[in-house]
């Protein structure tokens, strides 16, 4: 039998390596970073707005993206126009993972509230590495990728990752807070796109 209310039990350890208490019990107020967990929400996100016609995951991103990303991702080798939003979610766009860059992590953990803008983390991406192949050619872990579909989202819902995330996939959930992913960190001012009938 499923029960009609979630089960309010926190479970894990908690690790804070800083803290003298080096593993204790989780609570239900324990933060944590959810990091790649974000993709989850992410691609689901991408996913609802393709069922509903808004996206398709086969336009190139160029439809979709602010020209300024486009000229960054461009100055790097990328073709926008080539690249699509499936490249993206199965990580096959050519795109290199900003996070591989050893100064983003360290920095990360030593400033870990700073919010690191979108474009931010794209420079980071493109000037780290030429396309690691043909778009849908080469499988290539990308947070940038995801960095992108954050922007996508946004700018096809017009109320940010956040609230078309919440409005379409997880409010009936009752998810709260959790601190975002880098997808969500930065919200770049909404332009028109082009939207399926």
């Amino acid at each position: 039998m499923i029960p009609d209310r979630l089960i309010d039990l926190p479970i894990g350890i908690a690790s804070d390596p800083q803290a003298e208490d080096i593993e204790r019990a989780m609570t239900l107020d324990t933060p944590f970073r959810v990091a790649s967990n974000t993709k989850t929400f992410t691609a689901a996100t991408v996913l609802r707005l393709a069922e509903e016609r808004r996206i398709d995951l086969d336009d190139a991103i160029v439809d979709y993206l602010d020209e300024a990303t486009c000229v960054c991702l461009r100055s790097g080798g990328f073709c926008c126009e080539r690249i699509t939003i499936r490249h993206l979610l199965a990580h096959s766009s050519g795109l290199a993972d900003h996070t591989d860059d050893p100064s983003y992590p360290a920095s990360a953990f030593e400033y870990p509230s700073r919010a690191w803008t979108r474009m931010e983390q794209v420079r980071i991406g493109v000037a780290l590495a030429k396309p690691a192949g043909e778009p849908g050619a080469v499988y290539h872990y990308s947070d940038t990728g995801y960095v992108l579909l954050g922007e996508v989202i946004e700018r096809v819902s017009r109320g940010g990752p956040r609230r078309v995330e919440f409005r379409t996939a997880w409010a009936p959930r009752n998810l709260v807070g959790g601190g975002g992913g880098a997808a969500y960190r930065c919200l770049a001012p909404t332009s028109s796109v082009r939207r399926r009938p």
